[in-house]
Protein backbone atom coordinates (compact mmCIF):
# COMPACT_ATOMS: atom_id res chain seq x y z
CA UNK A 1 0.00 0.00 0.00
CA UNK A 2 2.83 2.89 0.61
CA UNK A 3 4.15 1.61 -2.59
CA UNK A 4 1.57 2.65 -4.35
CA UNK A 5 0.95 5.87 -2.25
CA UNK A 6 4.62 7.00 -3.05
CA UNK A 7 3.88 6.24 -6.86
CA UNK A 8 0.78 8.30 -6.30
CA UNK A 9 2.89 11.38 -4.74
CA UNK A 10 5.53 11.15 -7.44
CA UNK A 11 2.17 11.48 -10.00
CA UNK A 12 0.66 14.37 -8.76
CA UNK A 13 3.06 16.69 -6.85
CA UNK A 14 3.92 18.18 -10.62
CA UNK A 15 -0.08 19.07 -10.91
CA UNK A 16 -0.03 20.27 -7.54
CA UNK A 17 2.63 22.29 -8.05
CA UNK A 18 1.88 24.14 -11.52
CA UNK A 19 -1.67 25.02 -9.68
CA UNK A 20 0.45 26.47 -6.95
CA UNK A 21 -0.96 24.13 -4.24
CA UNK A 22 1.86 23.59 -1.42
CA UNK A 23 2.94 19.49 -1.73
CA UNK A 24 2.46 18.84 2.01
CA UNK A 25 -1.54 18.76 1.12
CA UNK A 26 -0.88 15.97 -1.03
CA UNK A 27 1.13 14.58 1.52
CA UNK A 28 -1.03 15.13 4.06
CA UNK A 29 -4.09 13.51 1.78
CA UNK A 30 -2.02 10.51 0.61
CA UNK A 31 -1.31 9.55 3.87
CA UNK A 32 -4.81 10.08 5.62
CA UNK A 33 -6.21 8.10 2.74
CA UNK A 34 -3.40 4.93 2.92
CA UNK A 35 -4.83 3.35 6.16
CA UNK A 36 -8.30 2.07 4.69
CA UNK A 37 -9.00 -1.77 4.88
CA UNK A 38 -11.89 -2.64 2.97
CA UNK A 39 -11.18 -6.27 2.44
CA UNK A 40 -9.18 -8.35 5.37
CA UNK A 41 -5.65 -8.70 3.28
CA UNK A 42 -5.19 -4.93 2.93
CA UNK A 43 -3.29 -4.10 6.37
CA UNK A 44 -1.24 -5.71 8.12
CA UNK A 45 -1.91 -3.84 11.45
CA UNK A 46 -5.84 -5.08 10.83
CA UNK A 47 -5.06 -8.94 10.53
CA UNK A 48 -2.51 -8.70 13.90
CA UNK A 49 -5.39 -6.89 15.68
CA UNK A 50 -7.92 -9.25 14.04
CA UNK A 51 -5.57 -12.23 15.21
CA UNK A 52 -4.29 -11.22 18.40
CA UNK A 53 -7.78 -11.12 19.58
CA UNK A 54 -7.80 -14.70 18.57
CA UNK A 55 -10.38 -14.00 16.04
CA UNK A 56 -12.92 -12.97 19.00
CA UNK A 57 -12.25 -8.89 19.38
CA UNK A 58 -14.00 -7.91 16.53
CA UNK A 59 -15.75 -9.56 12.83
CA UNK A 60 -14.56 -8.64 9.37
CA UNK A 61 -18.11 -6.85 8.81
CA UNK A 62 -17.36 -4.75 11.98
CA UNK A 63 -13.89 -4.08 10.96
CA UNK A 64 -15.16 -3.22 7.43
CA UNK A 65 -17.56 -0.51 8.81
CA UNK A 66 -14.86 1.19 10.58
CA UNK A 67 -12.92 1.07 7.04
CA UNK A 68 -16.12 3.17 5.93
CA UNK A 69 -16.19 5.57 8.85
CA UNK A 70 -12.42 5.88 8.76
CA UNK A 71 -13.06 6.89 5.36
CA UNK A 72 -15.90 9.29 5.62
CA UNK A 73 -13.70 10.93 8.65
CA UNK A 74 -10.80 11.88 6.43
CA UNK A 75 -12.82 13.41 3.67
CA UNK A 76 -14.77 15.39 5.90
CA UNK A 77 -11.43 16.07 7.66
CA UNK A 78 -10.04 17.19 4.12
CA UNK A 79 -12.70 19.47 3.15
CA UNK A 80 -12.42 21.41 6.72
CA UNK A 81 -9.13 21.84 5.76
CA UNK A 82 -9.60 23.79 3.11
CA UNK A 83 -10.14 26.77 4.97
CA UNK A 84 -7.26 27.18 7.31
CA UNK A 85 -4.81 26.14 4.32
CA UNK A 86 -5.95 28.93 2.22
CA UNK A 87 -5.58 30.93 5.39
CA UNK A 88 -1.98 30.15 6.06
CA UNK A 89 -1.10 29.96 2.54
CA UNK A 90 -0.56 26.68 1.84
CA UNK A 91 -3.44 26.57 -1.26
CA UNK A 92 -2.87 29.26 -4.33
Amino acid sequence: MYRVSLHLLRTLLPLFESLNIDPWILIFIVLLSADPFFVPYQSEVYLAAYYTSNEKGFTHAQGRKMAFLYCSVVIIIIFASIPFWRMIGLLG
